[in-house]
């Protein structure tokens, strides 16, 4: 089920949910940093959707059931960006784990923080297919990808000065202030586009 399957995204609700569930009250509680705490339900014939300003500075949510809900059932995070077609999952909470605390790594994702808003939404799924979102989640961690293009691109820079002295490469040499000027040039560049590292393949 899709963002793309809900009528109206403005609104504070989904529109279809493939089975219904009859819970009373109010049942699910986000904490966005510098937000109030929003709550939402029954996750019913709807799901929690709400707006995410300024996502690039947002790299945790907090999530927590404030009622038990279906125990082969979980409460799954995700986030949606413009124009809203896709979405990805970010985590979830459950009977057996009420409460949780999700990294976004949005500061470090370029399809995240190029944009001003995008949206978060709560629904509600049996546990079985949540099995499968954290597995396809766990092939891309966003901050083992940033470090790994930090490491190459510090390599790359090294490697520019042993061009014509170790062609066997079992050798590196460089200048003695080489590691302090690549670090001036990757904040120069990372100031004018912090997305810069995650563009490229160097």
């Amino acid at each position: 089920m899709y963002f793309k399957d809900f009528k109206n995204l403005n609104k504070l609700y989904y529109i279809k949910v493939k089975f219904k569930i009859k819970i009373n009250r109010k049942m699910i509680g986000v904490v966005i940093p510098g937000s109030p705490i929003i709550t939402g339900g029954p996750l019913t014939s709807s799901n929690l959707v709400v707006d995410v300003n300024n996502p690039k500075n947002v790299n945790n949510i907090s999530m927590f059931l404030t009622d038990r809900i279906p125990d082969d059932c979980g409460a799954s995070l995700y986030y949606s960006v413009p124009p809203f077609q896709t979405q990805q999952f970010i985590g979830c909470v459950c009977n057996a784990r009420p409460s949780d605390i999700f990294y976004t790594g949005w500061s470090l994702d370029p399809n995240v923080n190029m944009y001003q808003s995008i949206k978060i939404g709560v629904q509600l799924e049996k546990l079985q297919n949540i099995e499968m979102a954290y597995k396809e989640k766990i092939q891309f961690d966003i901050n083992q990808e940033f470090a790994k293009r930090l490491a190459k691109n510090l390599y790359n820079y090294l490697d520019s000065f042993n061009q014509n002295q170790d062609q066997s490469k079992q050798l590196l040499v460089v200048p003695i202030n080489s590691l302090e000027n690549w670090y001036t040039k990757f904040l120069n560049k990372y100031k004018i586009d912090p997305n810069f590292l995650m563009k490229s393949d160097s």
